[in-house]
């Protein structure tokens, strides 16, 4: 079984946001045990990756794999939501695609989140010297992105849009989860650039899924906070 911890989630001021990124990553959870239990079951007793049950593969997906998962979890939570994933976004080149749009509709309102994604492996460095100017430099690149395929089509968006990124980290090795979950009460006080982050793990690997909520207005910084 996959456990599902929320590490944290900023105090947003707007209610739905806070809701909606409250339920969408704990389905996400559910998504992943659905998937393990479904599909990465292997025949005969057969190992995964690194020697592990196989079940701990759902944390080695790509990036668009993640996404899908994503999808899954906001359908699911909030069925009447509209999702577009993977769009060629306007007088942007052919390969340029947005990764994931959400319109997410609350109290006879609408918002829309337009998300950027990316992969990574957790590595010591990155949490043994974690430095939250880096993690803000490293968002912003993510967010700058996003906001290049909102500023394309803007015209066209009928909401206020919030700008996310979101980073699907897997961590690999065992003893590096098991240091990682020894300090989760310490990151949101150490961490003070990053919106939400949540742990999804077996007692051999993990997927840290984390990131920011701004308006295209908004730069990734350590006072950055979203407002409605």
């Amino acid at each position: 079984m996959i456990n599902t911890q929320k590490v944290f989630i900023r105090n947003f001021s707007s209610k739905a946001i806070q809701d909606f990124f409250t339920k969408t990553l704990d389905a996400f959870g559910e998504e992943l045990n659905r998937l393990a239990s479904q599909m990465y079951k292997y025949p005969n007793g057969k190992k995964g990756i690194d020697n592990h049950e196989s079940i701990n593969d759902v944390f080695a997906l790509i990036e668009r794999s993640y996404i899908g998962l994503l999808n899954n979890a906001v359908v699911r939570s909030f069925p009447k939501n509209s999702t577009l994933h993977e769009f060629i976004v306007s007088g942007k080149k052919q390969g340029e695609r947005a990764d994931y749009l959400v319109t997410h509709h609350f109290d006879d309102q609408s918002i829309n989140f337009l998300f950027e994604g990316k992969i990574s492996e957790a590595t010591y460095k990155d949490y043994e010297n974690y430095d939250p100017q880096v993690a803000a430099q490293y968002y912003k690149q993510i967010h700058d992105q996003a906001c290049k395929y909102f500023e394309a089509e803007k015209e066209y968006y009928q909401n206020e849009t919030y700008i996310v990124t979101i980073i699907f980290e897997w961590i690999r090795k065992t003893d590096l989860l098991d240091g990682i979950r020894k300090e989760l009460k310490e990151y949101e006080k150490d961490d003070s650039v990053t919106d939400y982050c949540y742990l999804y793990h077996t007692h051999e690997a993990g997927l840290m899924v984390y990131g920011t909520v701004l308006l295209p207005t908004q730069t990734p910084t350590i006072s950055a906070r979203v407002k409605l």
